[in-house]
């Protein structure tokens, strides 16, 4: 916490047009979005880096040697669904990374927050320890965040 770092705010101009943008992606991906459920996620075929040109170069094949594509698998449900997954692909890494930052920084911003409070809290409670006025009903309000945790054990180091 200790850097010398600029401080985050946002603009309602800013916060407001983040939100519309964050909607309007929603409300475009709705129509086509679909629920796995546990067992799809975990065991469904997923495709990775690897898989890319085996995919590719099996497409490639089936349009010049259609002899071989099975009865069950129609070639265009099979390019329009690589040429799906390549589009969504290019929509996933910047949004994972924007994800990923965003998390970062509220991260970040929640740290810094509960360290200034917990400084805070400590003031006030130094305060009650010398009967400052007020100070024992803060106190008790801001307490109560630490009512419901069990007392923390630390694990002892052995020595061999």
């Amino acid at each position: 916490m200790g850097e010398n770092r600029k401080s985050i705010s946002f603009s309602q101009t800013d916060i407001d047009a983040i939100n519309q943008t964050i909607a309007t992606l929603a409300e475009k991906l709705q129509p086509v979005f679909l629920g796995l459920d546990i067992e799809d996620r975990k065991y469904g075929v997923k495709v990775s880096e690897n898989s890319l040109s085996f995919v590719e170069r099996s497409i490639q094949y089936a349009e010049l040697n259609r002899e071989f594509l099975p009865p069950t698998i129609v070639l265009g449900e099979m390019k329009q669904s690589f040429t799906a997954f390549q589009v969504l692909s290019g929509f996933l890494r910047p949004l994972q990374q924007i994800t990923k930052n965003l998390d970062d920084l509220a991260a970040r911003c929640g740290g810094e927050a509960i360290i200034a409070s917990l400084g805070y809290y400590n003031s006030v409670r130094q305060a009650v320890k010398m009967s400052v006025p007020h100070a024992s009903t803060i106190y008790e309000d801001l307490s109560q965040r630490f009512k419901t945790q069990k007392p923390r054990r630390f694990k002892t180091e052995t020595v061999k």
